[in-house]
Parts: structure tokens; C-alpha cells; sequence
């Protein structure tokens, strides 16, 4: 997404992955330790998105190292399967 993008700018790629992914774990505790169904939503919207943003960011460390073109479609499907 596009604020992925802006955190990769300014803490790069793999720290921007890093912090979302650790971000999402930290909403899903907070998902697991609400007590009013009001937290919940928003709790699990922020998680939803937290956990889906890096995706690319992801698939674009893993095609910088990929060696040949057909290894970055395998690459592709595992990442999204």
C-alpha cells in the first residue's frame, strides 16, 4: 500500500516489513486481550492491514536475490499460496 511505501522510504524495505509484521502481531494479542466489541473492529482492521501491506515489500527483497526469471514465479506463488 501506499503508506508501506512511505515507511520502506524512510526505514527501508526490510525494517518497513519488520515493523508491520511485528505490528500485526501486536494487534492480534491486543485482538485477543479486548474486552469490548468496540475495540475489536478497529483492532482488527489495523491488524487485516498490517498483515497484507508488506507483501510486496516482501516480494521485492526476495526478487532482487532471485538468480533467474522462472525462480521469481516460483518465488511468487509460494508467497502467495
Amino acid at each position: 500500500t501506499q503508506a508501506a511505501r512511505v515507511l520502506a522510504s524512510r526505514v527501508g524495505r526490510v525494517g518497513a516489513a519488520v515493523l508491520l509484521r511485528g505490528s500485526s502481531v501486536c494487534f492480534l494479542v491486543g485482538l485477543a486481550l479486548a474486552s469490548s466489541p468496540r475495540v475489536l473492529l478497529p483492532f482488527y482492521w489495523l491488524r487485516a492491514w498490517t498483515a497484507t501491506s508488506p507483501s510486496a515489500l516482501t516480494e521485492s527483497v526476495l526478487n532482487d536475490y532471485a538468480p533467474a526469471k522462472h525462480v521469481r514465479g516460483l518465488l511468487r506463488y509460494y508467497n502467495y499460496h
